[in-house]
This record gives C-alpha cells, sequence and structure tokens, in this order.
C-alpha cells in the first residue's frame, strides 16, 4: 500500500469521497505522515544499520558529534576503522563505579585529554553526543539505531517504510487527527479519542511483538540441568 491507496481508503472511511472535501488532500496527507512517524515514535522506531544516518564522520580534536534529529535510539556503536565497539553511556551515569556493557569503565568526570574513542555519552546535548576522550585522528563511527522515517509523507504514491501490515492501522491516527479539527463539520471528540485509544494500542501491541522478534528465546534451567 502507498500513501495514494491510504488516502483513498481514508477517504471512504470517513465519508469524504465528494467534493469539496471536508479534509483536503493536503491536510489527509499531514495526517498520513504524522501516523506515519508516530508509530515510529510509540513503536521504538525503524531499525538502521546501513543509512547515511548510521555513518558519523569525525576529526581529530572533534569533542561533539552531531546525531541526526530522525535518531531516536543508539542501540550500539563502533570504530569502522577497527571495528571495536564503542561504549554507550548515559549522563546521568558519569561518576558511578560501574562498567559499560563492553566492559569498559565509566570515567568520574568528563575532560579533554587524547585518546582512544572508547566511548560516547549520551543525553548531555540535544542530537549531539559527547566523546569521553578527544580523538587524536579522523576515524569513522557506525551506528546501528532506531529511528523515524527518512522521507516525509508529502505527497500521493509514496511508499512507507513501516512494513506493509502496519498501513492500514495508521488509519486511526489520521481519524484521529481529522475528528481533532476544530470546524462545526469535522470536530468529534468522542471520535477522536476512539481512534487515538486504538491507534495507541496497536503500536502497544506492535511493539511488544517487536521486542519478542528481536530477541532469541532463553533456555530456562530447573534443578540445575
Amino acid at each position: 500500500m502507498d500513501s495514494a491507496t491510504l488516502l483513498e481508503k481514508f477517504r471512504l472511511e470517513v465519508f469524504d469521497t465528494v467534493e469539496p472535501f471536508l479534509w483536503s488532500d493536503d491536510e489527509a496527507l499531514e495526517y498520513m505522515d504524522d501516523a506515519h512517524k508516530m508509530f515510529c515514535r510509540l513503536t521504538d522506531g525503524i531499525p538502521d544499520a546501513t543509512s547515511d544516518l548510521t555513518i558519523i564522520d569525525f576529526l581529530a580534536g572533534d569533542e561533539w558529534l552531531p546525531i541526526d534529529e530522525r535518531v531516536l535510539k543508539i542501540r550500539k556503536a563502533y570504530l569502522a576503522s577497527t571495528n571495536k565497539p564503542v561504549g554507550l553511556i548515559n549522563f546521568e551515569d558519569l561518576g558511578s563505579v560501574t562498567h559499560d556493557t563492553y566492559g569498559y569503565p565509566i570515567p568520574t568526570f568528563l575532560d579533554n585529554s587524547t585518546g582512544d574513542v572508547t566511548q560516547i555519552v549520551l543525553g548531555m546535548e540535544q542530537d549531539q553526543v559527547r566523546l569521553i576522550k578527544i580523538p587524536e585522528v579522523d576515524d569513522t563511527m557506525r551506528l546501528i539505531i532506531y529511528r523515524l522515517p527518512l522521507t516525509d509523507i508529502t505527497a500521493t504514491g509514496q511508499a512507507f517504510e513501516i512494513h506493509q501490515r502496519h498501513h492500514v492501522h495508521l488509519l486511526h491516527w489520521m481519524k484521529h487527527r481529522a475528528y481533532s479539527k476544530h470546524d462545526a463539520e469535522t470536530f468529534n471528540k468522542g471520535k477522536a479519542d476512539e481512534f487515538e485509544m486504538k491507534f495507541r494500542n496497536y503500536c502497544e501491541q506492535s511493539r511488544v511483538e517487536g521486542e519478542t522478534r528481536r530477541h532469541k528465546e532463553r533456555t530456562v534451567s530447573y534443578g540445575g540441568y
């Protein structure tokens, strides 16, 4: 299903098939784009290890690295030159005596000393990460991320990035937005709330199913076996 097909289905389901439309094509496409992005926000996002958003070139002396605003979460990071993992540290965890996922000790404070890039700090600045050590050589960091769609839905005939099984359920959020339009012929708080709840419930179900698919089954032993 593409944006043209979903737009047609939207008009059929809200009984808005005769011009002049209650909701213009531009409005309906805006609702569609919002639904596409909201689905990603509520379900962790689109897994990505290959797009341009996952490649960050940096220079010797860099302290901060920019992260695209469409990145919802960094799952893993590693250096392209060595394939060595880069530890992910939450800002709130600085100063503790624990170790990160890869066994690197978490420093007690940030300084401007130089060295190998082994860790980055998350959450200090919007759309940026802080390097623990200032790099002495140029390199590239590769990321594995969850993200929003790369392209906005602004016209008919565009493809969605999320799996096709989810496309029809975007209609719930589109209807929520449509019935939230403050116009005597369109505003209906009861319907808007109803479709918002349907959408959020579906997204939560999809999020849980996605977590199940992404993790291998763990073997549980009983009685020492």
